[in-house]
């Protein structure tokens, strides 16, 4: 048969591409059968696992004890509930009891022996079903106890919010009471005057003022305000241990941990690892991981060496501009300017203090 020179231009064509490439091609059908043949090997591994799937990727629930009245039958019964949901892990977390009716069981102490033994029982179940087990540290929002001291719990400073005006030449006589503000029956042992810093009305560039916490005479403190310029007092309160724990089970409840307070947090971590270790084989071994699930200080800012650290990690001094950082722009002094700038440059140094992390490792021994 007579061929075209189109057909044959073709032909010749495809053959030599075909001599030429054909180990190429070779390899390159093997790839594609290969890549196939792992495709459909990838498509049923990930079928079998969305059959079964591992604990890490099962749902995990928050395992209430409510006040911690907790018996090792209701703690298997629950876990093989749990366990028949398809369920890959718990997070202990013990909570105030809700409700009058305490169902005739005792409650458990955090941190007694009787509520460690328990803890490491549930962990052992939780672990027999091939489970995973974390534990909160504490319990309820912030964590705290009854067991801290004045030291350790939460501390914040506040500005009085109505700053007192002065007009000069003159002399201003107040009461430390007065100073206090609008508190009624001021608790001295929670609430004391932190600073008392005399400013001017107006500054478009940063004036520190003068501190008057050091010119009380007694329970009085008497002002001279210069002739020259208006000026201002602001009142720095510092709270100290004014919040409780939100919910806390028995032993855990009561005042709240200062968690700037790195000796305090650090005390804390211990005593809970401490009462693990002695009636067990160590908190490693019966949980992935404790954990933190919200902080909800509401506002408590500052700490003993709070001037300190934030004179070592900043490079200056955060002491003369405390009470304009605590206040808004429309409280008291008319601010502007410069002035306005550099508090809001040290307003953003003190948020960034806070939420550093602490020099040196906090964690428990």
């Amino acid at each position: 048969m007579k061929e075209s020179r189109r057909n044959f231009i073709r032909t010749v064509s495809c053959s030599t591409f075909g001599m030429l490439n054909f180990p190429v091609l070779l390899g390159a059908n093997n790839m594609i059968i290969e890549n196939i043949q792992k495709k459909d090997s990838k498509e049923e591994t990930l079928f079998r696992l969305f059959q079964n799937p591992p604990m890490t990727s099962r749902p995990f629930v928050r395992w209430w004890w409510n006040g911690d009245r907790i018996e090792k039958n209701e703690i298997v019964r629950q876990l093989d509930i749990l366990e028949d949901a398809g369920i890959g892990g718990v997070e202990i977390n013990p909570i105030m009891f809700p409700g009058d009716d305490d169902m005739g069981i005792k409650a458990l102490q955090w941190l007694s022996k009787e509520w460690v033994e328990m803890v490491y029982f549930a962990a052992e179940e939780v672990h027999k079903r091939g489970m995973i087990c974390d534990i909160i540290v504490g319990s309820g929002w912030p964590f705290g106890g009854e067991f801290l001291t004045k030291e350790e719990q939460t501390q914040y400073l506040s500005v009085n919010v109505d700053p007192y005006k002065l007009v000069g030449p003159g002399k201003k006589r107040f009461s430390k009471q007065e100073l206090l503000g609008r508190i009624d029956k001021p608790d001295m042992e929670s609430i004391e005057l932190y600073s008392v810093r005399m400013v001017p009305s107006y500054m478009d560039k940063f004036d520190e003022g003068i501190e008057l916490i050091d010119k009380f005479e007694g329970d009085f403190l008497n002002v001279e305000v210069p002739y020259y310029i208006d000026q201002q007092i602001y009142v720095t309160l510092k709270y100290t241990g004014t919040q409780s724990v939100t919910l806390g089970a028995p032993g855990a409840s009561g005042p709240v941990l200062n968690h700037y307070n790195k000796d305090a947090v650090t005390k804390y971590l211990n005593k809970m690892s401490d009462a693990f270790n002695a009636f067990g084989d160590g908190m490693g071994t019966s949980f992935r991981s404790l954990f933190c699930d919200s902080l909800e200080l509401h506002g408590k800012n500052w700490c003993d060496d709070m001037l300190e650290e934030f004179e070592k990690r900043r490079g200056y001094s955060l002491s003369p501009f405390v009470p304009f950082i605590l206040t808004g722009h429309n409280q008291g002094a008319k601010i502007e300017g410069q002035a306005l700038d550099e508090i809001n440059r040290v307003r953003y140094d003190f948020e960034t203090t806070k939420h550093d992390t602490p020099s040196g490792s906090v964690q428990a021994e």
